[in-house]
């Protein structure tokens, strides 16, 4: 039993502080591949505390690795392609292998032990089963997942890998190897995407173990979690406790960053370039999603009013142009894009993909690539890339340009025109702004949903515009994050303030 020894002595070494961690949900913008290597990284961490008899951090992240390869992973749009088919087979296998070791596992946790981890979980009835009925019903889940070959493959060597796990269980410590791997994970994102709250669960599954009430399922919100940001304790917040090394989740802010401060302060600079004339807002007649058809295909819709800008003849593109892309255009391309990639329906198309079809398909030439940039929109130097990406310098010089920003995991246009007397503007086109980057409130009740032309007549306007479309995406969750956490690239998948611009140039 896990009572004293090697997981007393390396949580004790750690720290006692416990860690809560907010998992956040796999974006359709990751790539999945990406999800799945991170995800797969656990399966080291597992297997490592398995063989100490470190059962309670073992269950900790079998547990997570199991419920983020059945219910977050298979709902990315790129789960059924076929260039991911190696990876999707092994998540299925491994979710198998170690849902199954999580039943023995379970049998290993003293009593008291069990109660610790349960109080941290808030979907049991008041019969309160043994974790051993939650390990059963993950790998009941499991199966269903799986396909079945895989099924037959695990089966055909399920003695072998049970009986490989326990004759590899060591009876010396091993606590500073773990250490480094609990880091190593940390600093790879596995504790942002994978640690699942089991929200997954649906209210409609079948499972053999019947005193587990899917019915009476009750979630934490963010609200609902007491949150320490002191500097002793590593990020983040939700309610899932594990002890990770400190140091290894990144740097925390000696001063709060005022986050809701400078969103007010961006909405009151926007609104008074709005009432000088600086900003034009126009209301589109449609929206991506009106019609079923142009559901999640802002990263097409993007790249063809970039086309259209570039293309088109006189300066800008007219509304109708706007509507007609996101209605027809889109609503056509879309489909095809999807198939070419074997994705799922309504599925959410990675940039670089649509770009790659779009050449292919001779919407642009190669050469018209400008360029690409990339990092963190709430600082100053990284908006200034994207104002520079769209100047008019050394081989662009007297050239039409437009961009793609991906940003939150939404997809908008930026269209510069150049006039004949010197003046420039920029078109900043959302197919479907929030309400609150329209209004500067989240109350919905008075907004028409529409799709957003936003056009700034300088550079001060347009900058300002970019800045504050930037903090109008961000939730509160996003606002708590970036208040307590400096930027760290080795974060930036899972960073609220990551963005990438696409720029292309007329031929």
């Amino acid at each position: 039993m896990e009572s004293s020894g090697a997981a007393d002595s390396f949580s004790s070494d750690l720290s006692t502080l416990s860690l809560t961690i907010f998992r956040r949900r796999s974006s359709a913008g990751i790539p999945i591949e990406q999800q799945y290597q991170i995800n797969f990284l656990g399966l080291t961490a597992f297997d490592k505390t398995y063989k100490e008899k470190m059962w309670v951090l073992c269950y900790q992240i079998g547990r997570a690795f199991v419920a983020t390869a059945l219910w977050d992973i298979p709902t990315h749009g790129y789960y059924n392609s076929e260039r991911h088919k190696e990876d999707r087979l092994r998540n299925t296998f491994e979710s198998l292998r170690v849902a199954e070791l999580l039943i023995r596992v379970s049998e290993q946790i003293p009593e008291a032990e069990q109660n610790q981890v349960k109080e941290k979980l808030s979907f049991y009835d008041g019969t309160n089963p043994q974790l051993e009925v939650e390990a059963r019903c993950l790998f009941d889940e499991a199966k269903k997942l799986a396909d079945d070959e895989t099924l037959q493959n695990y089966y055909q060597l399920r003695e072998k890998l049970l009986q490989e796990a326990d004759e590899n269980i060591s009876y010396t410590s091993s606590k500073d190897d773990i250490q480094e791997n609990l880091k190593s994970l940390a600093q790879s994102g596995f504790f942002h995407s994978s640690i699942s709250s089991f929200s997954s669960f649906r209210n409609d599954s079948q499972t053999t173990a019947s005193n587990l009430s899917w019915q009476n399922l009750s979630y934490p919100t963010l609200d609902d979690v007491t949150q320490d940001f002191s500097k002793n304790l590593e990020r983040e917040h939700f309610f899932q406790s594990i002890p990770i090394p400190v140091g290894a989740l990144g740097r925390q802010r000696s001063n709060v960053f005022p986050v809701k401060i400078m969103q007010q302060q961006l909405w009151e600079d926007w609104q008074a370039l709005k009432n000088e004339g600086k900003i034009i807002f126009s209301a589109m007649s449609t929206f991506q999603g009106k019609y079923p058809s142009s559901t999640n295909g802002c990263t097409v819709i993007a790249p063809l009013l970039v086309m259209h800008h570039l293309f088109g003849d006189g300066h800008g593109i007219a509304d109708a142009k706007i509507d007609e892309v996101i209605d027809k255009e889109a609503a056509a391309i879309l489909p095809q894009v999807r198939s070419q990639l074997g994705l799922t329906k309504d599925a959410l198309i990675i940039p670089s993909d649509v770009h790659d079809y779009m050449i292919k398909e001779g919407y642009f030439n190669q050469d018209q690539f400008a360029g690409v940039c990339g990092g963190n929109i709430t600082n100053e130097e990284d908006i200034n890339k994207i104002h520079s990406m769209l100047d008019e310098n050394g081989k662009n010089k007297g050239k039409k340009l437009a961009a793609a920003l991906f940003f939150h995991g939404h997809v908008i246009a930026i269209l510069k025109t150049n006039f004949p007397d010197g003046r420039i503007s920029y078109d900043v086109i959302d197919s479907l702004p929030s309400a609150l980057t329209i209004t500067g409130t989240k109350d919905e009740s008075g907004w028409e949903k529409c799709a957003a032309r936003i056009t700034c007549k300088d550079t001060e306007s347009f900058i300002t515009t970019l800045k504050w479309y930037a903090f109008s995406r961000f939730s509160d969750g996003d606002c708590e994050y970036i208040a307590a956490y400096e930027w760290d690239e080795k974060y930036a998948t899972f960073d609220p303030r990551v963005f990438q611009l696409f720029v292309w140039a007329d031929s």
